[in-house]
């Protein structure tokens, strides 16, 4: 069922996050905002985890389709308990680089192109054919870019700090 999601991911997470900064910057509401006995960092930080708040409560309502499943099967709790924290991991990367794009966009929608643009090219770049033609030491560089590498790896049920990091560092 995870196969699919960094390419649900692709549309869903720059949906989410294409008003976070952009529609602020457009409606001058940043100034507004920052008037307030507030940072900065708390301000994107608050924007930042609302979004990726809410991609984790999309998470948990698929929660019911293994556990309907476990009812008629024997499941392997760990692959599952590992392809939900990987899918996690990857909705908080995704995040950020959708709040990103938001922040450098004023308007919605060239966020959200510009959102969808790069998570992309970070998903293109961990394809199995793409990595094949490049040479050797290019096609390292590109895996360990490309999102769909490290996704891998959790999705089969290993869970590497390596992996770990990437998603945090996004």
């Amino acid at each position: 069922m995870l196969d699919l999601l960094p390419w649900i991911f692709l549309f869903f997470v720059p949906a989410v996050t294409m008003r976070t900064l952009a529609e602020d910057n457009r409606g001058r509401m940043l100034e507004v905002v920052l008037a307030n006995p507030i940072t900065e960092l708390e301000m994107l930080l608050g924007k930042y985890l609302g979004a990726v708040l809410f991609l984790f409560m999309a998470l948990a309502l698929t929660l019911p389709i293994p556990l309907g499943l476990a009812l008629g099967a024997d499941m392997q709790w760990g692959v599952i308990i590992a392809q939900y924290v990987g899918a996690a991991l990857l909705a908080a990367g995704l995040t950020a680089v959708g709040v990103w794009a938001s922040s450098l966009a004023r308007s919605q929608i060239t966020a959200f192109i510009l959102g969808v643009a790069v998570m992309f090219l970070l998903v293109l770049l961990g394809l199995d054919p793409l990595l094949v033609g490049l040479p050797p030491a290019l096609s390292t560089v590109a895996a360990r870019i490309g999102v769909l590498s490290h996704f891998a790896s959790i999705g089969r049920g290993a869970i590497d700090l390596r992996d770990i990091v990437y998603f945090l560092s996004l």
